[in-house]
Protein backbone atom coordinates (compact mmCIF):
# COMPACT_ATOMS: atom_id res chain seq x y z
CA UNK A 1 0.00 0.00 0.00
CA UNK A 2 3.14 2.37 0.77
CA UNK A 3 4.58 1.96 -2.53
CA UNK A 4 1.64 2.38 -4.18
CA UNK A 5 0.53 5.21 -2.64
CA UNK A 6 4.04 6.78 -3.21
CA UNK A 7 3.94 5.68 -7.30
CA UNK A 8 0.71 7.68 -7.09
CA UNK A 9 2.46 10.55 -5.83
CA UNK A 10 5.06 9.91 -8.58
CA UNK A 11 2.69 10.16 -11.35
CA UNK A 12 0.67 13.35 -9.98
CA UNK A 13 4.14 14.86 -10.35
CA UNK A 14 5.29 13.43 -13.83
CA UNK A 15 4.25 16.43 -15.78
CA UNK A 16 6.29 19.39 -17.00
CA UNK A 17 5.51 22.53 -14.47
CA UNK A 18 6.85 26.01 -13.38
CA UNK A 19 9.33 25.77 -10.35
CA UNK A 20 7.67 26.76 -6.98
CA UNK A 21 9.47 29.34 -4.62
CA UNK A 22 11.26 31.75 -6.80
CA UNK A 23 12.24 33.49 -3.79
CA UNK A 24 14.16 30.43 -2.44
CA UNK A 25 18.11 29.36 -1.98
CA UNK A 26 18.51 25.50 -1.93
CA UNK A 27 21.83 25.08 -0.74
CA UNK A 28 23.13 21.79 -0.37
CA UNK A 29 21.39 18.12 -0.77
CA UNK A 30 22.79 14.83 -0.76
CA UNK A 31 22.33 13.30 -4.28
CA UNK A 32 23.01 10.06 -2.93
CA UNK A 33 19.52 10.34 -0.34
CA UNK A 34 16.93 9.92 -3.22
CA UNK A 35 14.52 7.93 -2.92
CA UNK A 36 15.04 5.22 -5.97
CA UNK A 37 11.88 5.53 -8.65
CA UNK A 38 13.91 5.31 -11.82
CA UNK A 39 13.56 1.24 -12.18
CA UNK A 40 13.94 0.20 -16.18
CA UNK A 41 10.21 -1.06 -15.75
CA UNK A 42 9.31 2.64 -14.73
CA UNK A 43 11.47 4.12 -16.84
CA UNK A 44 9.90 2.66 -20.11
CA UNK A 45 6.44 3.54 -19.17
CA UNK A 46 7.89 7.24 -18.79
CA UNK A 47 9.25 7.38 -21.88
CA UNK A 48 6.00 5.36 -23.24
CA UNK A 49 4.13 9.17 -22.50
CA UNK A 50 7.23 11.18 -23.74
CA UNK A 51 8.37 11.64 -20.48
CA UNK A 52 11.64 11.52 -19.24
CA UNK A 53 13.32 9.60 -16.16
CA UNK A 54 15.88 11.49 -13.88
CA UNK A 55 18.15 9.18 -14.77
CA UNK A 56 17.75 10.96 -18.11
CA UNK A 57 18.45 14.42 -17.50
CA UNK A 58 20.70 17.05 -15.03
CA UNK A 59 18.66 17.85 -11.47
CA UNK A 60 19.12 21.99 -11.63
CA UNK A 61 16.83 22.45 -8.65
CA UNK A 62 15.14 21.10 -5.34
CA UNK A 63 12.27 22.27 -3.35
CA UNK A 64 10.91 20.53 -0.50
CA UNK A 65 10.86 16.94 -1.24
CA UNK A 66 11.23 17.43 -4.84
CA UNK A 67 13.43 17.07 -7.74
CA UNK A 68 12.88 19.69 -10.71
CA UNK A 69 14.80 18.82 -14.16
CA UNK A 70 14.98 21.54 -17.20
CA UNK A 71 13.79 20.17 -20.16
CA UNK A 72 14.64 21.10 -24.34
CA UNK A 73 11.72 23.79 -24.00
CA UNK A 74 12.78 25.45 -21.13
CA UNK A 75 10.15 24.17 -18.83
CA UNK A 76 10.95 22.57 -14.87
CA UNK A 77 10.00 18.77 -15.08
CA UNK A 78 9.42 17.20 -11.75
CA UNK A 79 10.94 13.66 -11.95
CA UNK A 80 11.39 12.80 -8.15
CA UNK A 81 11.97 12.88 -4.46
CA UNK A 82 15.03 14.00 -2.58
CA UNK A 83 15.81 14.08 1.03
CA UNK A 84 18.11 16.27 3.31
CA UNK A 85 21.26 15.11 4.88
CA UNK A 86 20.53 15.53 8.00
CA UNK A 87 24.09 14.74 9.57
CA UNK A 88 26.07 17.67 10.22
CA UNK A 89 29.40 17.68 8.76
CA UNK A 90 32.28 19.48 10.22
CA UNK A 91 35.65 19.84 8.88
CA UNK A 92 38.53 17.77 10.86
CA UNK A 93 40.82 20.49 11.20
CA UNK A 94 40.64 24.22 11.99
CA UNK A 95 43.55 24.85 10.21
CA UNK A 96 46.17 23.18 12.35
CA UNK A 97 43.78 23.22 15.39
CA UNK A 98 41.50 19.81 15.69
CA UNK A 99 38.12 20.51 15.93
CA UNK A 100 36.97 19.84 20.17
CA UNK A 101 34.29 17.09 20.94
CA UNK A 102 32.29 18.78 23.52
CA UNK A 103 31.20 22.31 23.60
CA UNK A 104 32.92 23.52 26.52
CA UNK A 105 34.94 26.75 26.05
CA UNK A 106 37.55 28.76 27.79
CA UNK A 107 38.77 31.32 25.37
CA UNK A 108 37.75 33.52 22.45
CA UNK A 109 38.67 35.35 19.72
CA UNK A 110 37.91 36.42 16.51
CA UNK A 111 37.99 32.97 14.99
CA UNK A 112 35.23 32.13 17.69
CA UNK A 113 35.49 29.88 20.77
CA UNK A 114 38.89 27.64 21.44
CA UNK A 115 39.06 25.41 24.43
CA UNK A 116 42.62 24.19 25.97
CA UNK A 117 42.57 20.75 26.70
CA UNK A 118 45.08 17.65 27.53
CA UNK A 119 47.86 20.65 26.80
CA UNK A 120 46.50 21.12 23.44
CA UNK A 121 44.09 23.69 21.81
CA UNK A 122 40.96 22.52 19.71
CA UNK A 123 38.34 24.68 18.28
CA UNK A 124 34.86 24.49 19.52
CA UNK A 125 32.36 23.90 16.73
CA UNK A 126 29.50 26.69 16.22
CA UNK A 127 28.06 24.77 14.06
CA UNK A 128 27.04 21.60 16.84
CA UNK A 129 26.92 23.76 20.09
CA UNK A 130 24.30 26.28 21.65
CA UNK A 131 26.54 28.84 23.92
CA UNK A 132 24.99 32.39 25.38
CA UNK A 133 28.39 32.87 27.43
CA UNK A 134 31.48 33.28 25.83
CA UNK A 135 34.62 34.19 27.68
CA UNK A 136 36.08 37.57 27.17
CA UNK A 137 38.67 39.66 28.98
CA UNK A 138 40.44 36.57 30.37
CA UNK A 139 37.32 36.30 32.56
CA UNK A 140 35.33 32.59 32.00
CA UNK A 141 32.11 31.67 32.09
CA UNK A 142 30.63 30.41 35.40
CA UNK A 143 30.37 26.66 36.03
CA UNK A 144 26.98 26.73 37.46
CA UNK A 145 24.21 27.73 35.67
CA UNK A 146 22.24 28.95 38.52
CA UNK A 147 25.26 31.13 40.08
CA UNK A 148 23.14 34.19 40.60
CA UNK A 149 24.15 37.38 38.87
CA UNK A 150 25.52 40.19 41.11
CA UNK A 151 26.19 42.58 38.57
CA UNK A 152 25.45 43.20 34.60
CA UNK A 153 27.52 45.59 32.40
CA UNK A 154 28.47 46.28 28.64
CA UNK A 155 29.97 43.02 28.90
CA UNK A 156 27.20 40.79 30.29
CA UNK A 157 26.06 39.49 33.06
CA UNK A 158 28.54 38.36 36.24
CA UNK A 159 28.48 36.11 38.80
CA UNK A 160 31.00 34.62 41.58
CA UNK A 161 32.28 31.37 41.78
CA UNK A 162 34.90 30.42 44.06
CA UNK A 163 35.53 33.69 45.01
CA UNK A 164 36.17 34.67 41.82
CA UNK A 165 34.03 36.64 38.80
CA UNK A 166 32.50 34.67 36.28
CA UNK A 167 30.17 35.14 32.83
CA UNK A 168 26.83 34.07 33.08
CA UNK A 169 25.82 35.62 30.01
CA UNK A 170 27.09 37.67 27.10
CA UNK A 171 24.77 36.60 24.17
CA UNK A 172 22.12 38.43 24.22
CA UNK A 173 18.15 37.30 23.04
CA UNK A 174 17.25 38.05 19.43
CA UNK A 175 14.41 40.85 19.25
CA UNK A 176 14.88 42.88 16.84
CA UNK A 177 11.84 41.34 15.44
CA UNK A 178 9.68 38.77 15.98
CA UNK A 179 10.31 35.06 14.68
CA UNK A 180 7.57 33.10 14.93
CA UNK A 181 8.13 28.91 14.97
CA UNK A 182 6.28 26.25 13.75
CA UNK A 183 6.36 22.41 12.86
CA UNK A 184 3.78 20.94 10.13
CA UNK A 185 3.37 17.78 8.45
CA UNK A 186 1.37 16.75 5.30
CA UNK A 187 -1.03 13.74 6.95
CA UNK A 188 -1.96 12.92 3.40
CA UNK A 189 1.43 13.39 0.87
CA UNK A 190 4.71 11.86 0.95
CA UNK A 191 5.69 13.95 4.16
CA UNK A 192 3.29 11.20 6.67
CA UNK A 193 4.80 8.39 4.08
CA UNK A 194 8.20 9.09 4.91
CA UNK A 195 8.14 10.39 8.72
CA UNK A 196 9.33 13.79 7.07
CA UNK A 197 8.09 17.39 8.83
CA UNK A 198 9.24 21.12 7.90
CA UNK A 199 10.01 23.34 10.54
CA UNK A 200 8.83 27.08 9.36
CA UNK A 201 10.42 29.99 10.79
CA UNK A 202 7.91 33.00 9.72
CA UNK A 203 9.39 36.98 10.86
CA UNK A 204 7.80 40.35 9.36
CA UNK A 205 7.68 40.59 5.50
CA UNK A 206 9.72 43.56 5.09
CA UNK A 207 12.56 42.20 6.55
CA UNK A 208 15.39 40.30 4.36
CA UNK A 209 16.27 37.93 6.94
CA UNK A 210 19.04 36.06 4.42
CA UNK A 211 20.84 39.22 3.70
CA UNK A 212 20.99 40.49 7.15
CA UNK A 213 21.85 38.06 9.18
CA UNK A 214 23.26 34.35 9.22
CA UNK A 215 22.51 30.97 11.22
CA UNK A 216 25.31 30.23 13.36
CA UNK A 217 23.68 26.78 14.79
CA UNK A 218 20.37 25.52 15.39
CA UNK A 219 19.78 22.42 18.01
CA UNK A 220 16.67 20.02 17.30
CA UNK A 221 15.90 19.00 21.12
CA UNK A 222 19.77 19.02 21.82
CA UNK A 223 20.60 17.53 18.03
CA UNK A 224 22.39 19.88 15.43
CA UNK A 225 20.73 20.55 12.57
CA UNK A 226 22.44 20.47 9.12
CA UNK A 227 22.40 23.91 8.35
CA UNK A 228 22.74 23.49 4.33
CA UNK A 229 18.85 21.70 4.31
CA UNK A 230 17.29 25.24 5.24
CA UNK A 231 15.77 27.07 2.17
CA UNK A 232 15.47 30.88 2.37
CA UNK A 233 12.22 33.03 1.14
CA UNK A 234 10.74 36.16 1.80
CA UNK A 235 8.55 35.91 4.48
CA UNK A 236 10.08 32.87 6.42
CA UNK A 237 12.92 30.50 6.43
CA UNK A 238 12.23 26.53 6.82
CA UNK A 239 14.17 22.81 6.90
CA UNK A 240 12.83 19.26 6.81
CA UNK A 241 13.49 16.38 8.92
CA UNK A 242 12.69 13.04 10.16
CA UNK A 243 14.28 13.68 14.08
CA UNK A 244 11.33 15.43 15.74
CA UNK A 245 8.89 14.62 18.53
CA UNK A 246 5.72 15.97 19.56
CA UNK A 247 6.88 18.80 21.43
CA UNK A 248 10.03 20.18 20.40
CA UNK A 249 12.54 22.30 21.79
CA UNK A 250 14.45 24.73 19.10
CA UNK A 251 17.34 26.63 20.25
CA UNK A 252 18.95 28.60 17.65
CA UNK A 253 22.42 30.94 17.22
CA UNK A 254 22.56 33.55 14.65
CA UNK A 255 24.81 36.75 13.81
CA UNK A 256 24.65 40.07 12.12
CA UNK A 257 26.38 40.08 8.99
CA UNK A 258 27.54 43.86 9.26
CA UNK A 259 27.95 44.32 13.37
CA UNK A 260 29.19 40.26 14.06
CA UNK A 261 27.15 40.50 16.84
CA UNK A 262 25.30 36.94 17.93
CA UNK A 263 22.00 36.36 19.71
CA UNK A 264 20.17 33.37 20.71
CA UNK A 265 17.02 32.82 20.56
CA UNK A 266 14.93 29.63 21.66
CA UNK A 267 11.13 28.19 20.39
CA UNK A 268 8.74 25.19 21.76
CA UNK A 269 6.60 23.87 18.97
CA UNK A 270 4.14 20.88 18.35
CA UNK A 271 3.64 18.91 15.30
CA UNK A 272 0.15 20.35 13.11
CA UNK A 273 -0.65 17.43 10.66
CA UNK A 274 -2.24 19.09 7.85
CA UNK A 275 -5.37 16.78 5.91
CA UNK A 276 -6.44 17.58 2.59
Amino acid sequence: MKSQSIIAFILALALPMTVVGENSTVKNWSKDNVLDVDSDEYCEYRHSLGIPCCRDVEIVYIDGFTKYALLEDGSYYACGFAFPDEEVKEDEMFGDYPYCNGCETNYTDKDGSWNFIDETWCKVSEKKCFKICEPIKGYQCCKDSSTEVISKDNDGSWGIENKKWCLIQTIPEFNDFEINASCTMDGSGINKLLKYVQFIFSYEENVNFEEKYEIVSILLNDNPVNLDNITYFSKYFRFYTSNYLETNEIKMILRDKTTKQKYYKTFITGVYRMFF
